[in-house]
């Protein structure tokens, strides 16, 4: 049996948080997907994937990808203010 493709309509409302804050603290780093890839041992694809809303990572995916954007978990999953990720505009999953 195959897995139907995610479409973005097929997330929550946190999970598109992380994406669009992973995306956030990636660009506010100044890290390209390849260099997020590299540090992190997570495949270049997939972090695209995850922050177009077309994969969904596990709790230790995620954990990874925030402390290669030098961030705490916490940062790209809660609904606290984070002012320079919730400020950044552009992201757009589709």
């Amino acid at each position: 049996m195959s897995k139907r493709p995610l479409n973005p309509g097929d997330f929550s409302e946190e999970e598109e948080r992380f994406a669009r804050r992973l995306w956030a603290a990636r660009k506010l780093a100044k890290l390209s997907h390849a260099k997020l890839a590299q540090s992190t041992g997570i495949a270049r694809y997939f972090i695209s994937n995850i922050e177009n809303l077309k994969s969904n990572p596990s709790l230790l995916t995620c954990a990874r990808l925030a402390k290669g954007v030098g961030r705490d978990l916490g940062d790209l999953t809660t609904e606290r203010t984070v002012e320079d990720l919730d400020a950044l505009e552009g992201w757009d999953p589709s």
